[in-house]
């Protein structure tokens, strides 16, 4: 999200488009980094077999939905607050795109590092490592746990009994 917010913030300041190629080269940590990361984040979480669907799912997302919906979201964003600095309109786009980042950083750390942790359920808790390392649940239906193909020690559902 730090890499995006740079990433945006320089589209507003740059002095011609010419420039725009070396802004550019903060794309392999914006979306190259972040993708890889979203794929391998998918293969941790994912049971057998799921995997694809998963990052199937993700592509979904970020092609279809993301790029349809910011596309036309932006250019009416853009349309609406033109300026006779900004005959464009994507200076103001581009800094509220900063903006929405860094939001959105600070929300993440947060979620992270401190506001979820209250949410983890004493099982959840008892399963984790002493070196704080996360550790893999499955959440599966009572139903399916005898269906699933999982190790025993990653079956809540077999270890816990609900």
């Amino acid at each position: 999200m730090a890499a995006y917010a740079v990433r945006f913030i320089s589209y507003v300041y740059i002095p011609g488009p010419m420039w725009a190629i070396a802004v550019e080269t903060t794309h392999m940590f914006t979306f190259g980094l972040m993708f890889t990361a979203a794929n391998m984040h998918a293969g941790k979480i994912t049971t057998k077999g799921y995997t694809g669907t998963i990052v199937g799912l993700i592509n979904g997302i970020k092609w279809g939905l993301g790029l349809g919906l910011g596309s036309l979201l932006g250019g009416i964003f853009a349309d609406t607050y033109k300026t006779e600095l900004d005959p464009f309109g994507y200076k103001i786009l581009f800094r509220c795109c900063a903006v929405s980042c860094g939001v959105f950083l600070v929300v993440f750390i947060l979620i992270n590092e401190g506001v979820i942790r209250f949410l983890c359920t004493p099982a959840a808790q008892a399963n984790s490592d002493s070196e704080g390392k996360d550790v893999k649940i499955a959440f599966i239906a009572k139903k399916d746990a005898e269906k699933a193909e999982l190790p025993e020690s990653e079956n809540l559902v077999k270890k816990e009994g609900v």
